[in-house]
């Protein structure tokens, strides 16, 4: 065989030798390459990924790069673990859909749920992965990325709960952008302005502006919202119909990501009804709840500024201050709901007769202010004139007609004073003397007046401690039978001996204490005088006497009256004929019925009812055939012309045969008889009972009953020991 030469010249050697390191130097460039190509992917990878993750064939983590601690899971509690062994917020079915994914070798995207950490933290994922398979296609496992998108799914709550809220809230919201257009309205914006969001956008919020007030805080609304980041305050608006409504506003600045506006907020709460009961109130404040009036601290405003022009201009001021007369009566016989309704029925009439520039006041009560600028006393007088020939006429309340008189008492500026308080004080002293004066008449204030007023109200305290004083004492008048002229019974009348002015004059006080609760007072102290007075008289031998007691309407209204008097009798043994209870005709306007039932009780328990004064008041048949009365009692203001005047004549006569027929047999009384010809009308006109100066002046206890034993009971005047005590 032949040999082969292998030996090789050393340029073959040295080119070999050169393709080796070239060689070389190409692989570790592509090395190189490799590295820098896996380093790209992953930085990418991490830049779309928080970490990566691994698992094997059973679906068990083997690896998660260190990406995963941000989201404070240590991966150590994950590692050999299968997804559905970790504390979810999945549902079974949820997990048994993504583990037949798993099962099918199918890749995912976006799988998300909510994981719950040792610690107790929520955090949530969002997952992709794929399947891997080895060389021979065998499945190997999965390979994948996770984020954290704990921030995403907060952000995306907060965002949907802020959706939520701007389409459920009860608040108008609009948002403008930073020229002040609106690029937004919620439900609420349209249900309140009457304005759909097509009809607002692009438009400045101005557009709802009412015109009820001037624009002024415009301009610094936006230096505040620029200054502060916001602002808050009220608008009228109008809505799409016309109507304006009230609204608390608060517009706030939004600003983008750089800090510089990008947006404006409205937020605008509708306080309509809010403001409309502030109104409320504050018409309230300054007028009376019943009549609408303007009130005492509103008379004192306008009086001043009244004031204020009056003296500027050189001019005159009346003030008026009025009382309707025996007001107090009608409200006690009827109800206050009645005398309400004449208050209100009053406070429109005077109305109708003051001008423009006047003003009418209730400030309290039945008491009326009239303040009348421009006025002199030639003007006052015309005015006040002109309000007592309108209170002629009647004023229809309930099922009456009721004819109700007012007393003025007035007070001019600058003569009667310089200020509200003088003037008011004098118009009031002023229509006292009006009252005194018999009422239904105007008085102008003089100076004197004010002595009298305090000498009023210190008569009034001084009654006040009488009564507890037992400075009090019961005067009699007799009561005689007319065809034999003996005395019957008696009429019980309070006097007042004051310690240092002597016997006062009824006249005096009983207005004063009609005026308040006094005259109760006196009632109870005159019942329980004359039960103890006539427990004395028959503890001394008299015979029984029937004595009347006149009480106040307001008596009759108290439902304790009846066992009241029932005690007074029992604690002293007296019949119930020893009593005999007056009350005036006008109490008969109204009987409701509380007070009827008053009366049939004191009727059952046997005790008299009669009317006093009768002919003077509101009485009608209807009242004395429904009313259980015994006696009518002919005013004196009849008797007293009895033998001048027939048309008296023919009313005394009418009263007793009223009194007589239509089956109500009535005894009747004739009150003031001063004369002899006075009884012999009356006796043939057939009046039963009289009383009067004729037959002998109210007098003491001891002097009424030395009287009544010269008369015909002197057989037992040496066994009576007659004392007042």
């Amino acid at each position: 065989m032949n040999s082969i030469n292998i030996s090789a010249p050393a340029s073959v050697v040295a080119r070999l030798r050169q393709l080796l390191n070239e060689y070389q130097h190409t692989e570790i460039e592509l090395r190189a390459r490799l590295r820098a190509s896996e380093a790209r992917f992953r930085d990418l990878l991490e830049m779309t990924s928080d970490w990566f993750w691994e698992q094997d064939a059973q679906f068990r983590f083997t690896y998660f790069s260190t990406g995963l601690a941000q989201t404070h899971i240590p991966s150590t509690e994950l590692l050999g673990k299968t997804r559905w062994e970790l504390s979810t917020n999945l549902t079974p079915e949820q997990w048994a859909a993504h583990r037949a994914m798993l099962d099918a070798h199918q890749p995912f995207r976006k799988f998300e749920y909510c994981i719950r950490t040792d610690a107790g933290e929520e955090r949530w994922l969002s997952i992709n992965g794929q399947p891997q398979f080895d060389e021979r296609g065998c499945f190997s496992g999965y390979r994948g990325a996770g984020r954290d998108i704990t921030e995403r799914r907060r952000t995306g709550e907060r965002q949907r709960l802020a959706a939520a809220m701007f389409e459920a809230t009860r608040d108008a919201i609009f948002i403008t952008d930073t020229e002040r257009n609106i690029v937004a309205v919620n439900p609420a914006f349209t249900a309140l302005s009457g304005y759909s969001e097509a009809e607002v956008l692009g438009r400045n919020p101005r557009f709802l502006k009412s015109g009820r007030y001037a624009d002024a805080h415009s301009a610094p609304l936006w230096e505040v919202v620029g200054r502060k980041g916001f602002w808050q305050g009220e608008f009228w608006n109008q809505r799409k119909d016309g109507e304006t409504y009230a609204v608390l506003t608060t517009i706030s600045e939004v600003r983008d990501a750089s800090g510089r506006p990008s947006h404006y907020v409205g937020v605008a709460t509708d306080i309509t009804h809010q403001k409309a009961a502030e109104q409320r109130i504050e018409h309230l404040a300054y007028h009376d709840a019943l009549t609408d009036l303007p009130n005492r601290a509103l008379l004192g405003q306008r009086a001043e500024l009244a004031l204020a022009l009056t003296a500027r201009r050189h001019e005159a001021l009346a003030l008026l201050s009025l009382d309707l007369d025996r007001f107090k009566e009608i409200n006690d016989v009827l109800s206050h709901t009645e005398g309400d309704i004449l208050l209100v029925q009053v406070a429109a009439r005077l109305k109708t007769l003051t001008g423009d520039t006047d003003t009418v006041c209730r400030i309290g009560g039945d008491e009326f202010v009239l303040l009348l600028p421009e006025t002199d006393q030639e003007r006052a007088l015309r005015v006040a004139d002109k309000i007592l020939a309108a209170f002629r006429q009647p004023f229809p309340v309930a099922r009456h007609s009721l004819r109700i008189t007012v007393s003025i008492g007035i007070a001019l500026y600058p003569h009667d004073g310089s200020n509200v308080t003088d003037l008011l004080k004098n118009a009031d002293a002023a229509l006292h003397q009006a009252k005194q004066n018999g009422r239904n008449t105007r008085t102008f204030y003089a100076q004197e007046m004010n002595a009298a007023a305090f000498e009023r109200l210190v008569l009034e305290s001084e009654l006040r401690r009488a009564i507890a004083a037992s400075q009090l004492c019961a005067y009699y008048q007799p009561k005689v039978r007319l065809s034999d002229s003996q005395i019957i019974g008696a009429e019980a009348l309070v006097r007042w001996r004051h310690p240092d002015h002597g016997l006062i004059p009824p006249g005096r006080f009983i207005p004063l204490a009609e005026a308040s609760d006094l005259i109760a007072e006196l009632g109870d102290w005159m019942l329980k005088e004359v039960c103890r007075q006539q427990a004395a008289w028959r503890d001394a031998g008299l015979p029984p006497l029937t004595v009347a007691v006149n009480l106040a309407a307001r008596h009759f209204r108290n439902s304790g009256l009846v066992a009241q008097i029932q005690g007074l009798l029992a604690a002293h043994s007296l019949p119930p004929q020893a009593l005999e209870l007056e009350l005036t005709e006008s109490s008969l306007l109204e009987i409701g019925p509380n007070t009827e039932e008053t009366l049939l009780a004191l009727e059952r328990l046997g005790v008299g009812l009669a009317i006093d004064d009768f002919g003077t008041g509101y009485s009608s048949l209807s009242y004395l055939k429904r009313l259980p009365l015994t006696a009518l009692k002919v005013d004196q203001s009849f008797v007293r012309d009895l033998v001048s005047d027939p048309d008296d004549r023919t009313l005394a006569a009418t009263i007793i045969a009223l009194g007589h027929g239509h089956g109500l047999g009535l005894q009747v009384v004739a009150e003031g008889v001063e004369t002899d010809e006075q009884r012999r009308i009356l006796l043939d006109q057939g009046c039963d009972l009289a009383q009067g100066y004729f037959f002998g002046q109210p007098v003491p206890a001891a002097d009424f009953v030395a009287g009544w034993i010269r008369q015909g009971f002197s057989d037992v005047q040496d066994a009576v020991e007659l004392t007042e005590a």
